[in-house]
């Protein structure tokens, strides 16, 4: 037959491990020099201005309609109107059909 366990004195032990855990974790977090901190804060710095540096503006994003190479806004695909050979041609009004009524 298998040993007989206590579950609060097993409870116990875990709970003691775990906060032995944290208390290394801590040891290394905190336990830090001014220089080193000082250190890291520095390198911290560099890298979110770096970070923010690469950060691409909402309007400046090529993907936003705009045609990268000319600037030119591009059409909706509902919005193509074909080029007429008369200068003065009437332009499409956008209707399907005729309207029922």
């Amino acid at each position: 037959m298998g040993e007989v366990v206590n579950l609060r004195l097993a409870r116990k032990r875990k709970a003691r491990s775990d906060k032995d855990a944290q208390a290394a974790e801590n040891r290394v977090k905190f336990g830090r020099t001014r220089a080193e901190k000082d250190r890291i804060a520095a390198q911290e710095r560099i890298e979110s201005s770096r970070l923010e540096g690469h950060r691409l503006e909402a309007g400046r994003v090529a993907t936003d309609r705009n045609d990268a190479n000319t600037g030119r806004a591009d059409r909706a695909a509902g919005d193509f109107v074909a080029p007429s050979s008369a200068p003065d041609a009437p332009q499409p009004s956008g209707d399907a059909g005729p309207r029922r009524t």
